[in-house]
């Protein structure tokens, strides 16, 4: 199975956590809604001009929009909850400037106990400082 095949799930998550239909992401980019489900289920790649038109919908980069996800995403247990946590109006305004990674990130923190998330804090300042 292609690397895109098995990550093609991300259009489909980034149209639902914008609470987009398939008709509508589909018009916005100017084709086939059957097309468009194409790139949803790994049937087809979308070529390089739609891939520019789906990171202007949904204001991310290319590079954000690559299709080399992990495995271990189609495993995820709590990837419908991320999916839900974004969909919810209030939280899909509030968080709508930040990119899916750092969605993915708050999305996972909220879930964890209030002690490990100093100690998640503390661990990322300490990247941050053998990174600068």
């Amino acid at each position: 199975m292609s690397e895109y095949r098995k990550s093609s799930n991300y259009l489909k998550e980034l149209r639902k956590a914008h609470g987009y239909t398939q008709d509508f992401v589909a018009s916005r980019l100017e084709i086939a809604r059957q097309t468009y489900s194409h790139y949803e289920t790994g049937r087809r790649v979308p070529p390089y001009d739609v891939m520019q038109r789906l990171a202007a919908l949904y204001e991310i980069s290319l590079d954000e929009l690559s299709f080399n996800r992990n495995d271990s995403d189609k495993n995820d247990t709590n990837k419908s909850g991320f999916i839900e946590f974004f969909n919810d109006p209030e939280n899909h305004q509030k968080y709508r400037a930040l990119t899916r990674t750092e969605k993915e990130l708050l999305y996972y923190f909220k879930q964890i106990n209030e002690n490990y998330r100093w100690e998640l804090i503390e661990f990322a300042r300490i990247l941050g400082r053998k990174t600068s």
